[in-house]
């Protein structure tokens, strides 16, 4: 009799495979229609310095087309490009190539013609049991070019994003470091059409989302995949999740704080759910060993469209630099110290998405070896198109020791962007 069960169980399995159960408005490791990678970095003077890697993957049998955009690191889009998956697929991206102008080669079945049921032809092969089919607007777009923009737009591209000033406006759309790092974030989001790369049609941009999934976007939930830090001259590599974030054409109404809320004056038209607002993330930094804590945070602007600006100045005047609520750090005894800054001192985290160490400039006034902080980046910008005083964000803990061990994992996020803990704790 058991075994009658244990084969009945089985069979159920195979006719019903798991899926990942996912609570909506809850941040959760499971396929979505849109994945953020909240920071990354790609060194263009050194080719042995750091560079970001990512994959993107389909978690069913079903084909998908999906839009990659690149953000400056101030929350402006610079460039878009699209990648074809069959079922089951997965795509990796050097970030480097994209700098170099080279965009990933996939194609739809109508672009692939030579592609056959042998695994070593065509452009974007699939496997026995994966849908293959044909997106119409992709022709004449899939697969791209060699390189797939023009040397005066891979430069201007490069500009965008190290804080130098644009060959078309003369403006700038990042800030400078003076390192020729690239930064930035990008998000993914599944498509059901290809949209030119040279006059890109961003998710700022009107018809992009259309309440259902009727937009250039949909609400397919099957997306997946991860990204890594890598810098091979310092032997460090640092890897995490792409954050995941559902779509529900039921789940949210209008004044809902969304993931796209800015961009859709608060409708939630975009259907996907928001991040959290407040996090608490461990740190440890032991000096002599060089063991460090860097925090990769990602903000939300909160404001429609935010517009390039005057090299001189030092980021848009719509937004910069956000403001927070708390930051508290808790040493090993529960010792808590108020971080504090006084203008025109920047705060800590005064852009969209940035890198920074723990002990160092913004966070000095954490001293203690180990402990935890936590953060409330809530915020209220003046014509922000987000709840008042609301500010969703994402943070991930970087660590490093000894020149020879690193690690990346997300910060713990304590609450969500439509139930907030808007005050300090401290007193």
């Amino acid at each position: 009799m058991r075994k009658c069960l244990l084969g009945l169980i089985l069979f159920a399995l195979v006719l019903c495979p798991l899926r990942g159960h996912a609570e909506m408005g809850v941040l959760d490791n499971v396929p979505a229609a849109t994945l953020l990678l909240p920071y990354f970095e790609v060194d263009l003077a050194n080719p042995n310095g750091i560079t970001t890697l990512f994959s993107v993957n389909v978690g069913e049998a079903s084909a998908y087309l999906v839009q990659v955009t690149l953000w400056s690191d101030l929350g402006i889009p610079t460039q878009a490009f699209n990648i074809y998956l069959t079922g089951y697929d997965t795509q990796t991206v050097n970030l480097r190539d994209i700098f170099n102008g080279v965009f990933p080669a996939t194609a739809s079945a109508g672009q692939d013609p030579t592609d056959t049921s042998n695994p070593n032809d065509g452009i974007s092969n699939k496997g026995p049991i994966s849908q293959d089919i044909n997106f119409a607007s992709c022709n004449g777009i899939l697969p791209y070019a060699i390189p797939a923009i023009s040397p005066q737009q891979i430069s201007d591209l490069r500009s965008a994003h190290t804080g130098l000033a644009s060959s078309l406006s003369g403006q700038c759309a990042g800030r400078r470091f003076g390192d020729n790092i690239a930064r930035g974030y990008i998000t993914i989001d599944s498509t059901s059409q290809c949209v030119s790369h040279i006059v890109s049609l961003f998710p700022s941009n009107p018809g992009y989302f259309i309440s259902g999934g009727g937009g250039v976007a949909n609400n397919r939930n099957e997306l997946w995949g991860d990204y890594t830090l890598v810098n091979p001259g310092q032997n460090f590599a640092q890897s995490e999740s792409l954050v995941a974030l559902e779509a529900s054409a039921t789940a949210f109404v209008p004044g809902d704080y969304t993931f796209y809320s800015r961009f859709v004056a608060n409708t939630a038209a975009d259907n996907r759910e928001p991040l959290a607002t407040n996090w608490a993330a461990p740190y440890a930094q032991h000096g002599g060993d060089g063991t460090n804590t860097d925090l990769l945070v990602w903000r939300d602007s909160t404001v429609a469209n935010v517009n390039q600006f005057q090299c001189f100045l030092l980021g848009p005047s719509q937004f910069f630099p956000l403001n927070l609520t708390d930051i508290v750090a808790f040493d090993s005894e529960e010792n808590p110290t108020d971080i504090t800054f006084s203008p025109p001192e920047l705060p800590p985290f005064p852009g969209v998405a940035e890198r920074v160490r723990v002990g160092g400039p913004g966070l000095s006034q954490v001293s203690p070896r180990s402990g935890w902080l936590y953060l409330n980046l809530n915020t209220a910008v003046p014509g922000g198109l987000v709840p008042p005083g609301v500010s969703q964000s994402y943070v991930t803990v970087i660590r490093s020791s000894q020149g020879r061990f690193s690690g990346g994992h997300s910060g713990i996020p304590l609450d969500d962007a439509n139930d907030p803990i808007l005050f300090p704790i401290f007193p």
